[in-house]
C-alpha cells in the first residue's frame, strides 16, 4: 500500500475547514462543532442516554455531559430521567434543537456534495466504505 504524508495532510485540511464552517454556522446558537456532533447524534437516536452517546462516538463521558448541559441551557436539548434508572439521563431535541439540527444537517449535505464534486457514485461509495473501515480500525487500535 502506498502511504504519503499528503494523505494525512489532506484529512487535516478537510477537518479544519469543516470545523471552521460548522462553527461559523452555529455562531448565533452559542454552540460549537463539538456540540453539533452530539446534537446530530441525539437527533438520529432520540431517547438515547449520555452514556450511549459517549460509547457510540468514543468520546469521554465528561465531555459529553458538559456539552449536553450547555445545549440544555441553550434550549436545544430536553433531559429527563429514565423511569427504571434515575441515574440515567434520557435525551431528546427540543423544537429549537430540531430546527437547529435541520439547519446543520442541510449544511452538512451541501458541504458533502461540494467535497464529492467530480467523484462518481461508485467512488463516493468506496470512499465512505474505506472511511468506515478506517474509523473502526482507529477505535480498535486504541483498545
Amino acid at each position: 500500500m502506498i502511504f504519503k504524508s499528503s494523505n494525512l495532510t489532506n484529512f487535516g485540511i478537510i477537518y479544519r475547514e469543516y470545523v471552521q464552517f460548522i462553527n461559523e454556522l452555529l455562531k448565533e446558537s452559542q454552540l460549537t462543532f463539538a456540540d453539533s456532533i452530539f446534537l446530530c447524534n441525539i437527533a438520529v437516536n432520540s431517547g438515547c442516554s449520555q452514556e450511549d452517546i459517549s460509547q457510540n462516538l468514543h468520546i469521554d463521558r465528561a465531555a459529553v455531559a458538559r456539552s449536553i448541559k450547555k445545549m440544555e441551557e441553550c434550549g436545544f436539548v430536553l433531559v429527563s430521567r429514565d423511569k427504571n434508572d434515575s441515574r440515567k439521563k434520557i435525551l431528546e431535541l427540543s423544537d429549537n434543537g430540531k430546527k437547529l439540527y435541520e439547519m446543520v444537517n442541510s449544511a452538512n449535505e451541501e458541504r458533502l456534495s461540494t467535497l464529492l464534486e467530480g467523484c462518481s457514485q461508485k467512488n463516493a461509495e468506496i470512499f465512505f466504505s474505506v472511511l468506515e473501515t478506517c474509523a473502526k480500525n482507529s477505535v480498535d487500535a486504541v483498545r
